[in-house]
């Protein structure tokens, strides 16, 4: 197996024990024992082919993970109470989406009027609540793009970052990583959505949804920069980053850890893996 120079980080670890340290949310040991790229992996299921019977994709996924040895799956809220289910006695994380597109959307209708996550700061916190009622363990919420973009322009950040902080706070204990949707984003917007994570405490900046025809997903130069601000606010290691969208191979996984991805959310998680045994 081909091994790749990855620095560990210490991250807090939100009461799980799986691992031990840096190890417990999909890192790399300071030692240089080298963890499983599966430790990484979001397992996620959120769309489905027209011939596909939804509850048997998920109870696979599940049972994927497991074999596996995902950190977690990710699924959408009506898809928390089976995925506990067939999940229960494993180390196997449950994530779910809140505020989340139902469908797949045009690239260039988005960037000239973004609606991803525009729902309401009350409907996503009912969302929230709910989902953490029917067992879900961590919360992947998505940012509201649209009013993001204009409070920037007005130079006041306030209802973007009370939102996060109202979802988070529901949260609790629980993991809370918000989608910021960097394809919708320029460089400097990146910059500053990553310091509302920031200051409003959200536990990861996630890249994608995943739900944008056409767009990129999560790409090195994205995490990288996310990276560079996290440290240069002094989060870094403090603040995870998940890499989403797009990632289907083995070496993507990799490049995108190397940048600074501290989890990397996939539909092909069953690939990624077989990447690394040919490695």
């Amino acid at each position: 197996m081909k091994v790749y120079s990855i620095t560990p980080i210490a991250y807090r670890t939100n009461g799980d024990t799986r691992f031990s340290g840096a190890q417990a949310l999909g890192f790399r040991q300071a030692s240089g024992m080298q963890e499983p790229i599966a430790h990484y992996l979001d397992s996620t299921k959120l769309t489905y082919n027209p011939d596909e019977d939804p509850q048997q994709a998920i109870t696979q996924l599940c049972q994927d993970a497991i074999k596996h040895h995902f950190f977690a799956v990710c699924v959408r809220p009506d898809m928390i109470a089976l995925s506990r289910k067939v999940l229960q006695n494993t180390p196997v994380k449950v994530a779910t989406v809140i505020g989340f597109p139902q469908d797949k959307m045009d690239l260039d209708e988005e960037r000239h009027h973004p609606t991803v996550g525009h729902a309401s700061t009350q409907e996503k916190l009912a969302e929230l609540k709910q989902a953490l009622a029917n067992g879900a363990d961590e919360l992947d919420v998505v940012l509201n793009v649209g009013q993001f973009k204009t409070e920037l322009r007005q130079g006041n950040m306030a209802a973007t970052v009370s939102e996060l902080s109202q979802l988070k706070q529901a949260a609790g204990r629980h993991l809370v990583k918000v989608i910021i949707e960097t394809d919708l984003l320029s460089p400097h917007e990146i910059e500053e959505a990553t310091q509302a994570c920031v200051q409003a405490g959200i536990d990861m900046v996630k890249t994608s949804t995943g739900m944008l025809q056409g767009g990129q997903g999560a790409t090195v130069d994205h995490i990288a920069l996310i990276h560079r601000v996290l440290a240069q606010l002094g989060k870094d290691g403090a603040i995870g980053i998940k890499a989403s969208g797009g990632v289907k191979t083995y070496e993507q996984a990799v490049a995108l850890i190397q940048a600074g991805a501290t989890r990397i959310g996939t539909s092909q998680g069953d690939q990624i893996v077989a990447g690394e045994s040919k490695s």
